[in-house]
């Protein structure tokens, strides 16, 4: 028996916040909100926070006095992408 493709839905920002505000995610649940897709976040270990930290000091360390560097903190870049409500 073939099977029907899969449709994918695309979301867009305004439609995860009003999920995010309806309580649609458990509060350790780290859902975001990438290219309209929702994904889960995996895991960050003691590797990944050290190469955030890493990329961090070079960015700060190349960048114009003033500049700021955001490591992990929640950032919209399009009317589908949110990562953290």
């Amino acid at each position: 028996m073939k099977q029907a493709p899969l449709t994918l839905r695309r979301w867009r920002r305004v439609e995860y916040e009003r999920l995010v505000d309806l309580g649609a995610f458990d509060d350790d649940e780290p859902v975001e909100l990438i290219g309209g897709q929702l994904i889960v976040a995996e895991p960050k270990g003691s590797e990944h926070a050290t190469g955030v930290e890493m990329a961090g000091d070079a960015l700060r360390a190349a960048l114009p006095a003033g500049w700021i560097v955001r490591g992990q903190n929640p950032v919209s870049l399009d009317d589908e992408s949110d990562t953290g409500a």
